[in-house]
């Protein structure tokens, strides 16, 4: 059985996936945690800290987003990743970051 911090972790994450650039009130709200603003703010920053996801302006102002390493790094559901061909697994995976947007092929701008 997982943690309850790790389960509430899933949790603001997939929350943060469902609602992009969220508040940290939003996300206390629209999960009925029963946290106090200032844990979820610390839950946050370590999110932040793992690359799991972006935190965006300063303060009372600050939103949140997946960040496009979560793409990279995040889990997997594996059943599903071994359905499709490995091409298309990479192409998901990588979709998001635009790794190939960062590295163009030589000769092309």
């Amino acid at each position: 059985m997982p943690k309850k911090s790790n389960k509430r972790q899933i949790d603001i994450i997939q929350f943060i996936k469902n609602n992009p650039n969220c508040t940290s009130l939003e996300i206390l709200e629209g999960l009925k945690l029963e946290m106090s603003i200032v844990t979820l703010r610390r839950v946050l920053q370590e999110l932040s800290a793992s690359s799991l996801i972006n935190a965006i302006g300063e303060l009372k102002s600050r939103k949140y987003e997946i960040s496009n390493s979560y793409n990279i790094i995040g889990p997997i559901d594996v059943d599903q990743y071994f359905k499709k061909e490995i091409d298309r697994n990479l192409n998901l995976r990588f979709k998001e970051y635009r790794w190939f947007e960062r590295y163009p092929a030589e000769g092309k701008p």
